[in-house]
């Protein structure tokens, strides 16, 4: 006698119609989690290179100022209104760039100079006769992105480029304001304050800040 049990045969694995509907769910749900999930990873980075940054500058300042006796300031008398473009490349060559790895100086025609960093970023510099405390000023404009097509001169987006100025008195890289009314301006050339906003907010980016999302 064949006898089988009576045992059912009970089929296993999933109808298409199953896993279509399971592959919607997923979808979905990364749909609403990937944006997020980017988007925080990009408030991320961007906070901790400008800690960085931040933090590199004034280490090499630092370095320069023990290694000469004292970090040298700018000679008001041989700065120029324009065209200060030989005196900063000299000045950055002897007493900044040296005391940082990993970067190329460059300078830039009737500007200033660009530094190119090791993590992709880099700024441009341009001294003013006349700007903090009367006192002959080297603007820092840093980018987090270095390439020619994202960094460009005179705009400070809060995206990525933000202003920060050497003082070459007090031998230190400070940002530049810290209000919103600066910041969050429309004119994204205008927006001066944002690093120092960042900076004032222990390193975070605001939840409101309305450039980076």
């Amino acid at each position: 006698m064949n006898n089988k049990c009576g045992a059912a045969h009970i089929k296993s694995g999933f109808t298409l119609a199953e896993v279509l509907i399971t592959l919607g769910i997923i979808g979905v749900v990364a749909a609403l989690t990937i944006p997020s999930l980017m988007s925080k990873y990009h408030r991320m980075t961007v906070e901790t290179k400008l800690k960085k940054f931040y933090s590199t500058m004034n280490q090499a300042i630092k370095l320069s100022e023990e290694d000469n006796d004292g970090f040298p300031p700018l000679d008001s008398s041989t700065v120029k209104d324009n065209d200060n473009v030989e005196l900063i490349n000299d000045y950055y060559s002897k007493y900044i760039v040296k005391y940082m790895s990993g970067v190329t100086l460059n300078k830039v025609t009737s500007f200033g100079v660009k530094v190119l960093l090791s993590d992709g970023s880099g700024f441009t510099s341009y001294l003013q006769a006349q700007a903090i405390n009367g006192a002959p000023t080297l603007w820092v404009m840093y980018c987090l992105n270095a390439d020619e097509k994202y960094c460009k001169n005179n705009v400070y987006d809060g995206k990525n480029q933000f202003l920060f100025y050497i003082d070459t008195e007090k031998a230190h890289m400070e940002t530049f304001g810290s209000d919103k009314g600066s910041c969050y301006n429309t004119n994204k050339e205008l927006r001066y304050s944002c690093a120092g906003l960042i900076k004032q907010n222990g390193w975070k980016i605001p939840d409101d800040y309305p450039w980076i999302k």
